[in-house]
């Protein structure tokens, strides 16, 4: 399915007239450089890219939906270098009232029309950009909906009611599902999927209410993203936590892995061994709150050194997470275009 989102750019007589004309060498089509979305094609194909490195960062803005947020994903893309566009997911779920557990089956099943406002914001961008880039929207999984719908006590409830928790749970599943099909006839080549660890408020993971509820329906959100595009990212949330474990998220669907890159001490850890353990290109290795946001503009040079040095050839750089929304955008170009020419720089 990876080949019917990229079509390989053919000059035409006139454009090829034109470019000798303007000194272009006789320059065949087969000679000109890979669109972007082709460099994730190359990626895809395990190959890795050649010496072109593929980087891309986020942050959310100001407006969350209309024609603002349309425009404020465009110049943010312009502004950086992008080589992918991921379309923010700003939609917020309303809150169920919780009194007893047996209200959890008063949690709903959306349909795509609940979700149109953040469907026009895709359109928007994937008529702007989407002959050049891909359009890669967020959706959020669905226990991470869930918290927005019940509340802190979330997990508490589930546990307080197993068989109604469940079904809150399958029909937030639901809600999103609905999204990403709606999502895809409206621009979308495929889904920038966020899954999150269940945490204690000591800052560990309950692996047993994670193999019991989280697991199943984030996967199963993947499962379904996966059935829809062959171009979608998996990112995993939650990389300061004293016992995360990679290998739970081994066997979920995802072309491209953005996990957290470093260790809870904040060391760096050896992404080349990540992509082992996942055996798909691995995205990410700075952190959203670290150098690329308070570093000079060497510092960040110097820190990408680093990630280079433990990075597999099929890799895109980027952040563990959303940038903040006040980024300074000249360090992400800066960090970019860095990496784009990394390789070929760095060539021994």
């Amino acid at each position: 399915m990876v080949n019917k989102f990229f079509k390989t750019a053919v000059l035409s007589f006139a454009a090829i007239a034109t470019l000798a004309s303007c000194g272009g060498n006789n320059q065949s089509a087969q000679e000109q450089l890979p669109s972007k979305k082709e460099r994730i094609q190359q990626l895809l194909s395990q190959a890795g890219s050649g010496d072109y490195v593929p980087a891309a960062f986020f942050k959310h803005f100001p407006h969350k939906f209309g024609p603002e947020a349309v425009q404020e994903h465009i110049d943010f893309i312009r502004a950086t270098g992008n080589d992918v566009a991921k379309v923010q997911f700003e939609v917020i779920f309303p809150a169920v009232e919780i009194q007893k557990p047996e209200d959890l089956a008063n949690v709903p099943v959306y349909e795509a029309d609940f979700f149109e406002e953040q469907l026009a914001v895709i359109e928007g961008v994937s008529k702007q950009l989407g002959d050049s880039l891909l359009i890669l929207p967020t959706v959020y999984g669905p226990t991470i909906m869930l918290y927005e719908t019940l509340g802190k006590n979330t997990i508490e409830l589930i546990k307080a009611n197993p068989e109604l928790g469940e079904k809150a749970i399958d029909n937030v599943t639901a809600s999103l599902e609905n999204f990403l099909r709606a999502a895809r006839q409206r621009g979308a080549d495929g889904f920038y999927v966020s899954s999150i660890l269940g945490v204690t408020e000591e800052g560990e993971i309950d692996y047993d209410f994670f193999n019991n509820y989280i697991r199943k329906y984030d996967k199963r959100l993947s499962e379904t993203a996966h059935q829809l595009s062959d171009i979608n990212v998996l990112h995993i949330c939650g990389f300061t936590h004293n016992n995360f474990d990679y290998a739970q998220y081994a066997d979920y669907p995802g072309e491209i892995i953005n996990i957290p890159s470093r260790h809870a001490d904040g060391s760096l850890i050896d992404l080349k061994a990540l992509q082992k353990v996942f055996q798909r290109p691995i995205f990410g290795g700075l952190d959203n709150r670290g150098v690329i946001v308070n570093g000079s503009i060497d510092e960040i040079k110097a820190e990408i050194d680093k990630v280079f040095a433990v990075a597999p050839a099929s890799f895109v750089l980027g952040a563990d997470c959303t940038v903040p929304a006040d980024q300074d955008l000249s360090k992400l170009r800066a960090a970019i275009d860095y990496a784009h020419g990394w390789r070929a720089a760095h060539a021994k």
